[in-house]
């Protein structure tokens, strides 16, 4: 009897001291589990503090930057263009902080100083500019009595920007060569002229365009065809073109395709050139492409060259 007791004993001492150790085991993993959580919030709470920091840091910075600027804004508008002369006429608004009656602002293009006067709240200088070339606004002061303020600034002004469009022609379809009994040779045409125009901004192209061909600086064909400008940043042509162009003995023949935007300005842009390959031996051969430069000149009412864009 007193044996069983003495076993039963050992294993309730056993039992309660398994479940002693499981505690203790539970209660460790718990309690480093706690401590883990804490050290990453701590953590996060440290990463969260450092950004406020650099964020008021950065605050500060851009506080104390605007507060000592004397101008609120300043831009510009292109007010006239003058296609005979490829001028434009700017007009510079300049917005400052603070000023009085007595107070003069002067505005500095490219180093070239340009006084202003005062309108509806804002000081005006206007000036005139080629309408191709950019120019930066450098400097503007605000004068009042004996004491000048000074801000500095890297506005370019650039009347043309966004405007100008990208052009791009090429021709589709089969050259062949003749050579009539006066030995010139003739290009035998068969396939179609596509256009395509892009624009930065709204487009500003009349609604056709014109295709010539030329040899020698002869014209030996043009044609108006319709330019397609439903869309607000693209326009398309087509010509459809199937005919025979005598040249002289083994002369090149070359296509343009001439646009005209709402300014009065003429875009001149080279599709395509062929030329004779130079086999004289036979009455009918192939004509040659010959690479064209992606260069678009421009043309005043004129005809004087103001300007070339290079699509690439």
């Amino acid at each position: 009897m007193k044996e069983k007791i003495k076993t039963i004993l050992l294993c309730a001492s056993t039992a309660m001291l398994a479940v002693s150790l499981y505690s203790t085991f539970s209660l460790k993993n718990s309690f480093e589990n706690r401590i883990g959580l804490m050290e990453n919030n701590l953590s996060n709470d440290i990463s969260t503090l450092e950004s406020q920091i650099n964020n008021i840091s950065s605050d500060v910075r851009t506080s104390l930057e605007e507060s000592t600027n004397i101008i609120s804004s300043c831009d510009y508008n292109v007010k006239k263009i003058d296609t005979d002369k490829a001028t434009a006429s700017i007009e510079v608004a300049v917005i400052p902080k603070e000023y009085t009656h007595q107070t003069k602002a002067e505005v500095f293009l490219s180093d070239t100083k340009y006084d202003t006067v005062f309108e509806n709240g804002k000081f005006i200088c206007n000036f005139e500019m080629p309408l191709f070339e950019s120019k930066t606004i450098t400097n503007i002061s605000l004068l009042n009595g004996e004491k000048t303020e000074n801000q500095q600034f890297d506005l370019s002004v650039s009347p043309s920007s966004g405007s100008m469009p990208y052009i791009y022609g090429d021709f589709s379809g089969s050259y062949n060569i003749n050579k009539n009994k006066n030995d010139n040779t003739v290009y035998s045409l068969d396939g179609s002229i596509n256009i395509d125009v892009n624009f930065d901004q709204e487009n500003n192209m009349e609604n056709k365009f014109d295709i010539y061909a030329v040899s020698g600086g002869k014209t030996l064909y043009s044609d108006t065809f319709e330019l397609d400008s439903s869309e607000t940043y693209y326009c398309h042509g087509y010509a459809q073109i199937k005919q025979d162009f005598e040249t002289d003995k083994n002369s090149s023949l070359d296509f343009y395709a001439v646009l005209k935007d709402k300014y009065g300005f003429y875009y001149v842009y080279k599709i395509d050139s062929a030329s004779f390959n130079g086999n004289n031996s036979s009455d009918s051969d192939t004509a040659e492409a010959v690479e064209v430069t992606n260069t678009v000149n421009i043309y005043n009412k004129n005809g004087k060259l103001v300007h070339e864009i290079n699509n690439y």
